[in-house]
């Protein structure tokens, strides 16, 4: 799912996305299909040697790696990519992100790593080398579009939390579902509603339904739901979940629902120590020594407790934004960011940037700008001499932003500009030192100025990254404004 979200980012981007594994389930397969995704299978997984030459295969087939306007990257993400696997992708010639939860390997050699846990550190990380660039913690936790559309969404905390989400992954191998199951029979709160998502790899779905038409005769109504589409508005429909420790917990945190945690696996145990140490989440430890008493206990002390869940909800959503994808696809396309000349096509999208409303906000005159306004503005633009008006595209070839320079003699001043759906990424820095350095080759500049509308904090740190200093205060059109300045070195 973590690497779902990030082809969905990357396709929103105008990329294309390439899946390879062994995936046994075909409802997982057409999910991924239905995306524009194309899956390819491998028969055999690496330390096979089939797996290394069928991938390095279908990427020659695919992409060539020398292109510097159209990146192909190579995502693993698996414990089982050893230095070996990561070494021959990279000597191939192709660039290489790996996702990582344990920094179990001695040395690495992606170009880029990600680790979305909390836990995360350089230090981690010592053995690298030496271009990787690192993106850890929770701002690069991995969601997928659909939680998207709750951003703005708010939930509400009843006094009895009666509605309970179960989830526990895609396969659950030793059914720790229907043990959480059993436990409900021991929580006694009246008009309890409970939905269970089981898994397509699930194979004990008739130990399941029989569990749940037992339940019907007692206190509780259990529902169970199968090949699920709409995730997170089931989250919201919850009042609190019991869930797998997976990854699964940063969409749980984003949706504010309170959760109680069970570990599945080894490397799930730091992750559900520091989400209950830091108050997301309740956890309940290591699946085999679950008991049913502790679960009912745990359960029913949480649907009585107003307070918690509200201190839970409130932690997660300051814990995960949803923006982690975009960062992540970011950086990847960071390093083919070019320019090229603005042109009388690039007269509307200039247009819909410029009246964007964090634009308009920013701006030292924050009106609106009226069509027959833009036009005779932009056409004056590609006609005047002292201008420089560049368009700036990411590595797959997507517009991203405008930067104009106005040209006196050798001084120049800068205004940039960037698509909303990219902001947060670095792109502002690294467009800002792109433009500057080609008006200092290029043209008699020694000197760039900047004016930035007081209040605007994100402008004046991509402009300090890209190397501008601070100087005293102006007014511009009335406004106070930071000034800074680039000089050439």
């Amino acid at each position: 799912m973590r690497c779902l979200a990030l082809a969905q980012q990357w396709i929103a981007d105008g990329g294309t996305t390439v899946f390879m594994g062994q995936i046994d389930s075909p409802a997982l397969i057409q999910r991924l299909t239905g995306e524009g995704i194309r899956y390819i299978p491998l028969e055999e997984a690496y330390p096979d040697p089939r797996d290394l030459e069928k991938t390095l295969a279908v990427l020659g087939e695919t992409s060539d790696p020398q292109s510097p306007a159209r990146p192909c990257w190579v995502v693993l993400d698996g414990y089982h990519f050893d230095p070996a696997y990561q070494q021959a992708i990279r000597q191939a010639g192709y660039r290489l992100l790996m996702l990582d939860d344990n920094a179990h390997w001695p040395e690495y050699h992606a170009h880029i790593l990600l680790n979305q846990n909390p836990h995360a550190a350089e230090s981690l990380y010592a053995h690298r080398e030496p271009d990787t660039r690192l993106l850890l913690g929770t701002h690069y936790a991995l969601l997928r579009r659909e939680f998207f559309p709750w951003r703005e969404w708010n939930r509400e905390t009843p006094d009895l939390a009666r509605k309970i989400l179960l989830t526990m992954g895609g396969s659950d191998p030793d059914n720790v579902t229907l043990r959480v199951l059993q436990a409900l029979r021991d929580v006694f709160v009246e008009g309890l509603e409970v939905k269970v998502i089981v898994g397509a790899a699930n194979p004990h779905y008739a130990a399941l339904q029989a569990e749940a038409e037992h339940a019907l005769h007692a206190l509780h109504a259990i529902q169970l739901e199968q090949n699920v589409t709409d995730m997170p508005a089931l989250m919201a429909w919850a009042d609190v979940v019991i869930s797998a420790s997976g990854s699964a917990c940063w969409e749980l945190a984003f949706m504010g629902l309170p959760s109680i945690l069970v570990v599945l696996a080894e490397n799930q145990l730091p992750l559900a120590a520091w989400l209950d140490a830091v108050g997301v989440a309740l956890s309940l430890g290591w699946h085999a020594d679950l008991s049913v008493s502790k679960v009912a206990e745990t359960l029913s002390n949480l649907i009585h407790d107003t307070t918690r869940r509200k201190i839970m909800q409130r932690r997660g959503r300051e814990l995960v934004d949803s923006l982690g994808s975009e960062r992540v696809a970011g950086a990847m396309q960071l390093p083919y960011l070019h320019l090229r000349p603005a042109r009388a096509a690039d007269r509307l999208l200039v247009f819909q940037w410029a009246n964007e409303p964090g634009v308009r906000a920013v701006s030292f005159s924050s009106e609106v700008i009226s069509w027959d306004a833009h036009v005779i503005w932009f056409d004056k633009q590609l006609n005047d001499s002292r201008s420089l008006f560049f368009i700036a595209e990411n590595g797959i070839g997507k517009p991203v932003g405008q930067v104009r320079f106005v040209l006196d003699d050798h001084q120049a001043t800068i205004s940039i500009s960037l698509d909303h759906t990219i902001r947060g990424r670095g792109f502002g820095r690294s467009l800002i030192a792109l433009a500057s350095q080609q008006v200092f080759e290029n043209t008699p500049v020694t000197l760039i100025h900047a004016y930035i509308k007081q209040g605007n904090t994100a402008s004046q740190r991509a402009f300090a990254g890209a190397g501008y200093r601070l100087q005293e205060p102006v007014m511009i059109k009335e406004r106070p404004a930071f000034h800074m300045i680039l000089e050439a070195i």
